[in-house]
């Protein structure tokens, strides 16, 4: 994967949660390194409402594909 950056991407936990429970999410991309407590109920959620999960290895390449000088754990597309 190279660059995410588009108007669809939402990065953070909290903002593509809600994103999810709105029904608007139609991909999600999660860093593998992310603490389990975090991702495994971002799992289950992404599941139940069949929301398709791409992983990449780290928070820090994941960050540097959306743009952002900080890591990131969480992505996802909102549908168009």
């Amino acid at each position: 994967m190279d660059k995410l950056v588009d108007d669809n991407l939402v990065v953070g936990l909290r903002q593509s949660v809600k994103q999810i429970e709105k029904n608007n999410v139609s991909k999600a991309i999660v860093a593998k390194d992310t603490d389990s407590y975090i991702l495994e109920p971002f799992k289950l959620l992404c599941e139940d409402k069949n929301i398709e999960i791409t992983y990449v290895e780290t928070k820090k390449e994941l960050g540097k594909m959306c743009k952002l000088d900080v890591d990131a754990a969480i992505a996802v597309y909102k549908k168009n």
